[in-house]
């Protein structure tokens, strides 16, 4: 890599360190809340004066049932049963085009009553942005980031490094940097849509660790570790949900988790990128859910509550910290759409540095 390109991926690197750190103090997320005040009847949140909602709510996910998006959506199905007024349901999408979160914003407005609320889409932060900057989103859909209408964030989790079993480096990173080195290129990595998080973090540690890679691009999360645990591709980089059922499987190893910390069990034994002599690198996933800009700040608001009473619940919080590094947290949706912005300000820059913003590309 180009001195200019180094220099970009350690503003990035820092820049996304205090997004990872970003808490904003909490206040009310909109004006409309401040007039509204939540009521619960034998524990459940009770509709707005408009009526809302007087149907199934549906929690969309873009990709597959078993991918951590879709489980995520499945855990707070489950946790909202008895605290919502109306049934709520999981719609997967599955894997949708090259922008599937900007995509969903308009699909969901074709939906009946798709303006009022109905259909609120787990989306990740800043993966989500990054797609903003280095796919022609705004030129094919006409959207920009002030099209997203975030209710919350209510999780942070890092990424996974991983392997196919039997390869020459075994279960460690630091012999797959090794045997990277001493065979330039030979080493197959499978990955997602450049550009996203996991990709960009990939980079980083292919440039910090000064290795060379045989990329190839394409797949969902699930069928890029089943390539590699088919033996097809040789290492790649997921989300947890999607690492841990094909470990539990028993088809891919775990070399790394990102970020500073170590996951916990059953990966205590699985090195940070701190442990790999990459600390400050805190590449993760803050996940939760959006609706398009055409919903109220009324309603939105109340599906914050929705989701608030039930990432409470003692069934959830133990659901998702089965997860090992899953950190629970609860942004509204000014401080969600503060961590958006920011990330768009801070990665802009960088993006265009590392030639691959969407307007760059032939």
């Amino acid at each position: 890599m180009t001195r200019n390109s180094t220099t970009a991926f350690r503003k990035i690197a820092g820049a996304f360190a205090a997004l990872a750190a970003l808490s904003l103090a909490s206040g009310g997320i909109a004006a409309a809340q401040d007039a509204w005040k939540p009521e619960f009847v034998d524990g459940k949140l009770q509709p707005l004066a408009d009526g809302f909602p007087s149907e199934a709510i549906s929690l969309v996910v873009l990709d597959e049932p078993g991918s951590s998006d879709g489980v995520y959506a499945r855990d707070f199905q489950s946790a909202l049963r008895d605290i919502s007024p109306v049934p709520i349901e999981v719609l997967d999408r599955g894997e949708v085009g090259t922008y599937p979160t900007w995509e969903a914003l308009g699909w969901t407005l074709d939906q009946p009553n798709g303006d009022q609320g109905y259909y609120p889409i787990v989306y990740v932060l800043p993966g989500s942005v990054l797609d903003l900057l280095t796919v022609p989103i705004e030129r094919d859909l006409n959207v920009t980031l002030e099209d997203l209408n975030d209710v919350n964030v209510t999780e942070v989790t890092p990424y996974v490094v991983t392997s196919r079993k039997d390869a020459p480096w075994g279960n460690s990173f630091a012999k797959l940097v090794e045997y990277a080195k001493a065979n330039p290129g030979k080493v197959k990595y499978l990955s997602r849509s450049p550009g996203s998080g996991g990709y960009t973090a990939m980079e980083r540690y292919v440039e910090l660790k000064g290795i060379e890679f045989d990329k190839a691009v394409g797949g969902s999360h699930n069928e890029i570790q089943s390539a590699i645990g088919a033996g097809v591709a040789d290492v790649g980089i997921t989300q947890i949900e999607t690492a841990l059922t094909h470990w539990e499987a028993g088809k891919i190893e775990i070399l790394m988790v990102t970020g500073d910390q170590r996951a916990g069990a059953p990966w205590e034994s699985v090195p940070s990128a701190a442990d790999e002599g990459m600390p400050g690198e805190p590449w993760a996933q803050n996940r939760g859910f959006t609706v398009a800009k055409a919903v109220s700040d009324e309603h939105r608001a109340w599906l914050f509550e929705l989701f608030r009473a039930g990432a409470e619940t003692e069934a959830f919080k133990a659901a998702r910290q089965r997860l090992p590094g899953n950190a629970l947290v609860m942004m509204n949706h000014d401080e969600a759409m503060a961590l958006a912005n920011k990330a768009k300000d801070i990665a802009e820059p960088v993006i265009r540095k590392l030639g691959i913003h969407w307007d760059q590309q032939k």
